[in-house]
């Protein structure tokens, strides 16, 4: 959410979506910088 400056809605709506790759370890999603890196630049 920070480094992306969206809202939380948004963040999950993208890892639903596989937009955004992440590693769910209980209940947290954890998202690596190099998804995202790759998220800003694809667009």
């Amino acid at each position: 959410m920070e480094m992306l400056h969206i809202g939380r809605t948004t963040v999950y709506e993208l890892l639903k979506s596989g937009t955004l790759y992440s590693v769910k370890i209980g209940k947290k999603y954890i998202v690596p910088k190099q998804s995202v890196v790759n998220f800003i630049t694809a667009k």
